[in-house]
C-alpha cells in the first residue's frame, strides 16, 4: 500500500468525503406545473420510430462520445 503509515487530516478526509445530495425537483409556476406538451414533433409514432432509426444508423459515421457530432471521414493515404 502506497499510504501506509500516512495521517490523514480534517482537510483531508473532508475532500475525500462524498456527501449524499438528494436531487430536487426544478421550481415550476404553479400555474404551468399541470401543462401539457402542445407541440409534437411527429404526427405518428411511426413517423418517430422511422426518425430514431434513421438517427441510429447515421450515427455510425459521427464522432463524439454520443456519434451526434461531425461526420468521421476516414483518412486514406494514396500511394502514386
Amino acid at each position: 500500500n502506497a499510504f501506509k503509515g500516512s495521517y490523514h487530516t480534517k482537510a483531508s478526509l473532508l475532500r475525500q468525503a462524498k456527501i449524499p445530495v438528494e436531487p430536487k425537483q426544478l421550481w415550476q409556476l404553479p400555474k404551468f406545473a399541470k401543462g401539457e406538451a402542445q407541440i409534437d414533433s411527429f404526427r405518428t409514432d411511426d413517423e418517430r420510430r422511422k426518425a430514431y432509426s434513421a438517427t441510429t444508423y447515421d450515427s455510425l459515421a459521427r464522432q463524439g462520445t454520443f456519434h451526434t457530432g461531425i461526420y468521421n471521414v476516414p483518412r486514406t493515404t494514396v500511394k502514386t
